[in-house]
């Protein structure tokens, strides 16, 4: 199985090749107000390349960002589910270290990465993500699951020790996130808006729930 090539990349490595960058070659942008940092999901920027969308980053003062699938997968795959199982799996990390080094030496921490870890997933698949966010160099993994992938998404966390946020969305299936995202904002009315909810030890949640930003989403955290 071969590995990315520069086009499948989307170009992200280009000039970062032949030495890996260090860590904040540039001054770290600082985007922290009242006390509150500010970043924003490379998804924002998904109609250009990584190059580009960390210059926009940049221009805009983000100092933090999410890392997204959209600028570090193939495009070509994403329509087909087995071939891009089989990339997860063979690409080489250091494609990954080379694209958050480009992301650092913006000035920018990428701070997570987005990996939505489905059923379908395989253990290896889904290990592979906590791989490719170490390799990032990010701290957190966010993901839209189904509930039946919690566990062992759960477990993962534990073993990679690597924080999971849960974020889902407005479609209301038996196995999709916004069944318990809609349990959990209805437990957690009435509450104080500093109380924490109890989940598991390794996986936080992040919910929207129908386009806002629900209750569970500043009250639950993991402990």
């Amino acid at each position: 199985m071969q590995s990315l090539t520069r086009r499948d990349f989307g170009r992200c490595a280009r000039g970062a090749a032949a030495v890996a960058l260090p860590a904040f070659a540039g001054a770290p942008i600082q985007s922290r107000f009242g006390g509150v940092i500010l970043g924003v999901q490379c998804y924002s920027f998904r109609d250009r390349p990584l190059e580009a969308a960390i210059q926009a980053m940049a221009d805009i003062g983000c100092g933090e960002c999410e890392m997204n699938w959209a600028h570090l997968e193939p495009a070509r795959l994403r329509t087909d589910r087995e071939q891009l199982r089989q990339w997860r799996l063979a690409v080489s990390l250091d494609e990954f270290e080379r694209a958050g080094s480009l992301v650092r030496a913006a000035g920018i921490d990428p701070w997570a990465y987005t990996y939505n870890m489905k059923s379908d997933f395989t253990d290896a698949e889904m290990a592979r993500g906590f791989e490719m966010t170490r390799a990032l160099g990010a701290r957190a993994i966010v993901s839209s699951p189904n509930l039946s992938s919690v566990k062992r998404i759960d477990a993962l966390a534990r073993k990679y020790k690597i924080r999971v946020a849960l974020h889902n969305h407005s479609r209301i299936a038996p196995d999709a996130m916004s069944t318990l995202a809609l349990r959990l904002t209805r437990a957690s009315a009435g509450r104080a808006a500093g109380e924490k909810c109890r989940i598991t030890a390794a996986t936080n949640l992040n919910f929207h729930l129908h386009g806002a930003t629900s209750t569970c989403a500043s009250t639950c955290t993991s402990i």
